[in-house]
């Protein structure tokens, strides 16, 4: 997961971002009134394979209206629902009537086996560890790769042409 901003739109789909990323997306991003100031468009940027994500590979991009059921505010709210939900299913609510619907017993058992397989540093970026004043539950996890940028980002990709 991640907010949608121009820059994110110009490294996924390059210059031509405007023309390249989903419609949807460039209009609630470009165009739409943030209802509250800490409001973020969030996207699920992709979604990594692993046994809890099954057949939900094909997501890309994709802004999140919900989480279990509540309308989605920004990335700092939707951590804070991941980390605090006590449910059996992690439900998220997409854009195109889409949900995602994770069992949160193998999402959490999955998660230091994804970072490592895709060499991800830690679960979140630094600013949502740090806000997270201490919480153990966002702490980085230990997966063996070098945390030393603290950024939580994904390497860059290259593009197929």
């Amino acid at each position: 997961f991640t907010v949608a901003t121009v820059p994110y739109l110009k490294s996924e789909y390059g210059k031509e971002y405007d023309y390249e990323a989903p419609v949807k997306l460039l209009d609630r991003l470009l165009h739409g009134m943030a209802d509250a100031e800490d409001q973020q468009l969030v996207v699920l940027a992709h979604v990594l394979a692993c046994p809890a994500c099954f057949g939900y590979e094909d997501i890309v991009n994709t802004a999140v209206h919900s989480f279990d059921g509540k309308p989605l505010r920004n990335l700092k709210q939707l951590r804070d629902g991941v980390m605090q939900s006590k449910q059996k299913w992690l439900t998220f609510g997409l854009e195109y009537q889409q949900t995602i619907v994770l069992s949160r017993e193998a999402a959490m058992s999955n998660t230091e086996e994804v970072l490592t397989m895709h060499a991800i540093p830690s679960a979140m970026s630094a600013d949502l560890m740090d806000d997270a004043n201490g919480d153990a539950a966002a702490a980085p996890l230990d997966n063996g790769t070098n945390p030393a940028s603290g950024s939580g980002k994904q390497p860059k990709r290259a593009r197929k042409k």
